[in-house]
């Protein structure tokens, strides 16, 4: 539905993954609060959608940005693992 909004109402160049990348994050933050281990895949996700469209418009050292993060991400997520089984 965001993305259509986006596609009808903005001159955004790719509205639905737009759309996507702002949804998911806004349930991984949700997640996140409530300590979900699950909002570290979500945030994963996110990330690989926005290096794919930030490649595809040409913003290189915004996708490199993205790479970072997602690297962090993949490193939460195994320190959030490594926690709940020592716990």
């Amino acid at each position: 539905a965001w993305g259509s909004v986006m596609a009808t109402w903005t001159d955004a160049s790719f509205p639905y993954g737009d759309a996507f990348t702002t949804v998911t994050s806004l349930v991984a933050m949700g997640l996140q609060a409530q300590k979900r281990i699950e909002t570290w895949i979500y945030w994963i996700v996110v990330d690989v959608v926005a290096i794919v469209i930030y490649l595809a418009k040409g913003l290189y050292l915004t996708s490199a940005l993205y790479v970072a993060f997602m690297v962090l991400c993949v490193m939460g997520l195994a320190a959030w693992r490594r926690a709940l089984a020592a716990a």
